[in-house]
């Protein structure tokens, strides 16, 4: 499929967030998240720091850059098709695992939640009026705060090829009440190996948390129909076992390719290194520094 990451269509105003900096692995927790599944939309969090930008002149002005680091996947308190809530208590635990982010030895920096995600499955990645209010309500907390939609189970008309999209937004406030989009770009900060714990930790949350949603649901059914007889109680506990079995095809299948293509690149990444010793090795005793002692070199190869 191609992936399309959308810029910004207007000039950034003094102080506010000028581009979106995603980390190669928690862009890869949210494009795991939004392809679970093409009729609800899926939400979650990003954990990351506002970097300022100096302006370069006396007549430049001051942005802030949006550098996310981690994605955290939340239950959605609602699972309508066209909008995604999360409860108040999901949003203390998400500030919660930010600070056990910032407090952990593998971050150096002190983090927070700086913005959300959520999907658009088989719609375009444009922010909805619902989407737009969302993002306006967040950003009376910190007007530094971002949205961005993945645009996803798309395909193009002509090719047939699948299309995905990845936009970032901010909302403002109209004359007339409504609300209108302010395009961020977003940028994927390619330059990174390995998976962060914490995301590592996020993408093996991904079935439970679909699990724990549809578990949500069925008893909330048999709440709302206490009346309800004994072989339609059934039935909905079949569907419901149905979809959770569904969700073991569609979460660790793609996971477990991902992370074995991850494999094979740190393998093959680790080869070449081994060969770049070894004629660095070459050069020292032979050619370039016939003098160096090689027992300085722990880790050169002396055969």
């Amino acid at each position: 499929s191609t992936i399309v990451i959308l810029g910004a269509t207007i000039m950034p105003t003094e102080g506010r967030v000028c581009e979106v900096i995603l980390s190669r692995d928690a862009y890869l927790v949210c494009m795991q998240h939004v392809h679970t599944t093409d009729e609800e939309e899926v939400m979650g969090l990003l954990v990351g720091r506002y970097i300022t930008k100096k302006p370069v002149s006396t007549e430049g002005i001051e942005q802030v850059v949006c550098d996310v680091s981690h994605a955290v996947i939340l239950r959605r308190s609602d699972k309508r098709k066209d909008r995604v809530e999360i409860s108040p208590e999901m949003l203390i635990q998400a500030h919660q695992k930010a600070e056990e982010i910032s407090k952990s030895t593998s971050c150096s920096e002190t983090v927070h939640i700086v913005g959300w995600y959520h999907s658009h499955p088989k719609i375009t990645v444009v922010p909805s009026a619902v989407d737009l209010r969302t993002q306006h309500g967040y950003q009376q907390m910190d007007d530094r705060f971002v949205g961005i939609i993945f645009s996803v189970f798309n395909k193009s008309e002509a090719t047939k090829v699948g299309v995905e999209a990845v936009g970032g937004f901010q909302a403002a406030e109209s004359c007339a009440g409504m609300y209108e989009r302010i395009d961020v770009p977003v940028r994927i900060r390619r330059a990174q190996v390995g998976v962060a714990p914490h995301n590592q930790e996020a993408l093996c949350s991904i079935s439970n948390i679909l699990q724990q949603e549809q578990m949500a649901v069925l008893q909330q059914s048999r709440e709302q129909h206490a009346g309800m007889n004994q072989l339609q109680h059934l039935y909905n506990s079949a569907v419901a076992v149905q979809r959770i079995t569904d969700l073991c095809e569609q979460v660790p299948g793609p996971l477990s390719a991902l992370l074995h293509s991850r494999a094979q690149h740190l393998n093959h990444s680790s080869g070449s290194l081994d060969a770049q010793l070894h004629h660095l090795t070459k050069l020292l005793r032979d050619k370039a520094l016939p003098d160096v002692n090689l027992d300085q070199w722990p880790l050169v190869d002396k055969e």
